[in-house]
């Protein structure tokens, strides 16, 4: 039998495409190859894409119609035309109850897992510019990120030394983490060689609120406190990663941070950060679960409110 016509031509598979990477400007071979692999899927209105209990296998873009994507009977958010879906839920390798449901006679374009993680392997920027977004993202809600400093900690062992913090000491911090858990040891010891041993006294202040980021820090001892012009007040303590978000945004500081008391930790630059995950594409992708997995709460959080977008072009 042949196979079936498509019914979106190839110039326009490349514009709707674009919405599913949250890239500003991704390599025009990047996006050839997804188009060609791209498959179409039609909906009628009611018609649902269900994963329970294992990972989504697909992200997708809306050609025409709308999709409401649903976890626990809430909608979290609807798609249109030109608007991705699922991809989020790639990303964060999600294993929950989600389902997307036409709300009208619907055509998606749609792209295996495998496929989109293929091609952000073979151009790292795209990557980088996934890791911006995703970033940029949760900065868009202040409030959330104060809500959930403490679940976001990171469990610091009790074999890592305070007074003396060695390569290995690095390490195991590192291997403590689950955004790490899967790395490769070369990769963690570049890491854990890259980071700087960071010690102030109490009133040291870090940054001010609108400074450049481009450095985060991994607190292991001591307490910053931190405001903003939003009126936010909240402290970070040991195991938290003030920074992490703007820097890996590239966006000005959000808050305040000064030292409440004496604070040891490890300091890293974002550009050094990057660079060791260039070279390692499955760090990379760790890093893209983990904040995917964060957006994904944030918009489980938020349901209700008007989702904030993913559009990633300045």
């Amino acid at each position: 039998m042949p196979a079936e016509a498509r019914l979106v031509g190839p110039y326009e598979r490349l514009v709707l495409l674009k919405a599913v990477l949250m890239s500003g400007n991704p390599p025009i071979e990047a996006l050839a190859a997804l188009a060609l692999q791209a498959g179409e899927r039609r909906l009628a209105v009611g018609a649902s894409i269900t994963y329970s209990g294992s990972h989504w296998e697909h992200a997708f873009v809306v050609v025409h119609g709308r999709v409401g994507v649903h976890q626990d009977g809430q909608l979290l958010y609807s798609a249109g035309p030109m608007e991705a879906f699922g991809l989020l839920e790639v990303l964060a390798r999600d294993a929950g109850v989600v389902e997307a449901r036409a709300e009208s006679e619907t055509l998606v374009l749609q792209l295996s897992a495998t496929t989109l993680l293929s091609v952000l392997e073979d151009h790292f920027v795209m990557t980088l510019d996934m890791i911006r977004a995703l970033a940029r993202l949760l900065l868009a809600t202040p409030s959330w990120l104060v809500d959930t400093v403490d679940r976001r900690r990171l469990a610091v062992p009790s074999v890592v030394s305070m007074e003396n913090l060695d390569l290995i000491d690095r390490i195991n911090l590192l291997r403590a983490s689950d955004v790490f858990a899967r790395t490769r040891l070369d990769s963690l010891a570049e890491l854990a060689t890259d980071s700087d041993e960071f010690r102030v006294d109490a009133g040291a202040v870090l940054w001010r609120e609108g400074e450049p980021s481009s450095w985060l820090v991994v607190v292991l001892d001591g307490r910053i406190a931190s405001a903003s012009t939003l009126g936010l007040r909240f402290a970070w303590g040991p195991g938290t990663i003030p920074g992490m978000a703007d820097a890996f945004a590239a966006a000005p500081r959000w808050h305040d941070a000064i030292a409440e008391t004496p604070v040891t930790g490890l300091r890293l630059s974002a550009e050094r950060f990057f660079d060791a995950l260039e070279d390692d594409f499955e760090m990379a992708t760790d890093v893209l679960t983990a904040l995917a997995a964060q957006a994904r709460q944030q918009q489980q959080a938020l349901v209700g409110s008007p989702p904030p977008g993913l559009d990633t072009q300045d």
